[in-house]
């Protein structure tokens, strides 16, 4: 079976009724490492048996459990220490995570048929690369109009943000802008951006449901001018995000 979760995270039914404000805040700076490895354990298309994902877990002072087996989710436990989380979260030191991570893959190795040398490679190559979890959404070529548009994800512990670049068809680059910029957290970043999509005479950046959510005048972009709108704001939460494009608290 190939391997296509990982997650670091808090214990959910301990920190839940504990603290889930701590809980919620560590998934948001957590996020963006467990996203990269989750990717790249799915362009490796490693195996492990009968396991397809892996999760390492963070228990409070006094709670005990060694590991949990349940419907192909492999699940390891370590005390959580707030005050070297806080330590941590100040100075941006990710090698806290990191090492956390490290432990877990060799834990995971000593339960199951984990191959624990490429799972170190990922987070080492994550490391080299200066923590950095960027990606290519999407790239559409809309011949008929003469453009390109590129969307480039950023995931960091702070934030998630989608970045479109125009481009005509050789290549040249005939705008860009920040399109949208939320909470770095799972639940508020999936599925906002599936795909981009020719309508009449607008292209539109839509949602994993097919609903426009930012608007490009086709004229506009030809001519360079990168000014999108927001569509259907009545459905978005707004404490989640930073920016959207199109959007000011005037509106």
């Amino acid at each position: 079976m190939k391997l296509y979760y990982f997650e670091l995270l808090l214990d959910y039914d301990s920190f839940s009724a504990l603290d889930n404000e701590l809980r919620y805040d560590f998934q948001c700076h957590v996020d963006f490492i467990s996203h990269y490895i989750t990717k790249a354990i799915r362009r490796h298309k490693i195996e492990t048996g009968d396991c397809k994902g892996l999760y390492i877990t963070l228990l409070p002072e006094g709670v005990m459990k060694l590991h949990d087996k349940v419907d192909n989710l492999l699940c390891v436990y370590f005390p959580f220490n707030l005050e070297d989380y806080q330590k941590a979260k100040h100075n941006m030191d990710f090698t806290y995570y990191l090492d956390i991570i490290r432990r877990g893959m060799y834990k995971f190795s000593e339960i199951q048929n984990v191959p624990v040398t490429e799972m170190l490679d990922i987070v080492d190559e994550f490391e080299k690369n200066n923590y950095q979890n960027k990606w290519l959404l999407k790239r559409r070529t809309f011949r008929e109009v003469g453009l390109t548009l590129e969307l480039h994800c950023e995931l960091t512990t702070d934030y998630y943000q989608v970045t479109t670049i125009v481009k005509d068809l050789k290549k040249n680059i005939l705008c860009q802008g920040l399109v949208l910029k939320t909470l770095s957290c799972m639940y508020v970043y999936t599925g906002l951006v599936k795909d981009i999509v020719l309508v009449g005479n607008s292209i539109f950046i839509i949602d994993k449901n097919d609903y426009r959510r930012i608007k490009f005048n086709i004229k506009s972009l030809q001519q360079g001018d990168f000014s999108p709108k927001i569509e259907n704001l009545y459905d978005y939460d707004l404490s989640s995000y930073y920016f959207i494009a199109g959007y000011s608290n005037s509106d």
